[in-house]
């Protein structure tokens, strides 16, 4: 497999621009993450912020933010994929303090763990986005297509 590694990191880098160009008219609606460093996205590539650094991702799934206001949300989103048979996941990090686990730890004992600030950012990873994944061998035309009728419906409330 190491050495078909290189094809694979390609072919995810190249169905997450697939993806984002597929998605561009829907941005009013979804945010799109970016790579560490990224200013913006453009369809040639990424503008990159004054640090002189620039992320080279191997994407492992296209995330979607739904953005207050947008006419659904993330569980729509979610149900209408799942209805059109694309798989998708709620971001798998969030806000781990709110995970049975830490909640049970800080019932126990108050003082095993702080959060020095709120994590409003990690509760809405946690809240409203959806994660589609990226696969190398996929049919990532077939995707970004179904991903758009989705889009298109569901903006317009069908």
């Amino acid at each position: 497999q190491l050495t078909r590694l290189p094809a694979f990191t390609q072919a995810r880098k190249d169905n997450w621009q697939a993806l984002r160009e597929a998605l561009a008219p829907f941005a009013q609606h979804v945010e799109f993450s970016l790579p560490t460093h990224a200013a913006r996205w453009a369809t040639s590539g990424f503008a990159w912020d004054s640090s002189g650094c620039e992320a080279i991702p191997s994407w492992f799934g296209f995330m979607l933010l739904v953005k207050p206001g947008a006419p659904f949300s993330r569980t729509d989103l979610a149900r209408r994929l799942d209805d059109h048979k694309i798989g998708n996941r709620m971001l798998f990090g969030g806000n781990l303090v709110r995970q049975p686990a830490f909640v049970q730890l800080r019932h126990d004992n108050p003082q095993a763990f702080r959060t020095p600030v709120p994590l409003h950012g990690a509760d809405q990873l946690m809240n409203e986005a959806v994660f589609v994944g990226v696969y190398p061998g996929g049919d990532i035309k077939a995707l970004a297509l179904g991903l758009r009728h989705i889009f298109a419906t569901i903006h317009r409330g069908d």
